[in-house]
């Protein structure tokens, strides 16, 4: 389930990584995730304030104040109320939710922002990320209970039981046997954050390239492990390391027209090249939990690593 956390909100305006205020009180604590730029140049973001355990869902354009769009879907769980878990992109470029119910089920939603009504997408089991592809019922899914993870494809609605393999230092494992439903761990590999090129007809996700110790796992920014920007093309069999291996990566984003990949780390943002993985730092930056990248490409929104601020840089 989504980690709760208290934090006195510090936003910065969209100038850089300098400013006043985006409509935040700053004596409020508050958690900022999951965030998107769609092509309407509007950002959407989670929000949850405190410990309420009540994650909403916000909206702003890039020079302005945050408005809440969402606090709750209602009757979507048989038992209790669901929760807003992540906040993505449809095949469309429209904003969608996935909600979640205490039963292990996520429902993805396309949102319309005039109306404010939700549109079913897709319902999976258990899903803490989703990157939506061509239809609204086919991408990838993060799939996990702790302690595993694992990224898999879904198509027309329904989870497909994929044979990808990573190669790692260690030699190889499967995406699908990073998660098997007990408190141990088939794989000798972690993922997690899938995100679907719309132009490029790949999606990208990060892999540790650090063989973990059966039942464990490290989590996306801590003791140092090794990650990878692994890629699938065109749905082929294969997954492709593209770029250097990068320490403590936390966040991914792909560039509108499929040409460049953004890391976030703990310390710094990096560019990488998806034809030649040439990659390089975006100078003078601090490191980022989330990244969005504006609907031109030349900007990208960035959360802190503390998950309490919010900035946009010039990549560009």
């Amino acid at each position: 389930m989504r980690a709760l956390l208290a934090a006195m909100v510090c936003v910065l305006a969209v100038q850089g990584c300098s400013g006043g205020p985006m409509g935040f009180d700053d004596s409020s604590p508050v958690y900022l995730e999951d965030v998107e730029w769609t092509d309407d140049g509007l950002i959407y973001f989670i929000r949850e304030q405190g410990f309420d355990g009540h994650p909403e869902l916000w909206r702003k354009r890039a020079d302005g104040a945050a408005t809440k769009m969402l606090a709750e879907v209602p009757r979507v769980c048989d038992v209790g109320r669901g929760y807003l878990e992540f906040v993505t992109t449809s095949s469309a470029g429209q904003p969608a939710v996935g909600v979640s119910c205490s039963d292990g089920r996520t429902t993805v939603y396309a949102f319309d922002a005039t109306t404010k009504r939700v549109t079913p997408l897709v319902a999976l089991e258990d899903a803490r990320r989703v990157t939506i592809g061509p239809r609204p019922d086919d991408g990838y899914m993060l799939q996990g209970a702790h302690p595993c993870t694992r990224v898999m494809p879904f198509r027309a609605g329904a989870l497909v039981e994929s044979d990808l393999s990573v190669q790692a230092a260690a030699g190889s494992w499967r995406l699908r046997d990073g998660y098997n439903g007990t408190p141990d761990c088939a794989s000798a590999g972690d993922v997690g954050v899938p995100v679907w090129s719309r132009r490029g007809g790949f999606v990208a996700f990060l892999v540790s390239s650090t063989p973990l110790t059966a039942g464990r796992k490290p989590g996306m920014s801590s003791d140092g492990y090794v990650w990878n920007v692994a890629v699938i093309r065109d749905q082929s069999s294969t997954v492709d390391l593209v770029g250097p291996a990068i320490t403590d990566a936390n966040a991914l984003a792909v560039s509108p027209d499929a040409t460049q990949m953004a890391v976030g780390t703990e310390e710094s943002i990096l560019l990488i090249d998806v034809r030649t993985g040439v990659s390089r730092p975006v100078p003078g930056e601090a490191g980022a939990y989330d990244l969005a990248f504006s609907p031109d490409g030349r900007q990208l929104l960035c959360t802190g690593t503390d998950k309490k601020s919010m900035r946009t840089i010039a990549v560009a």
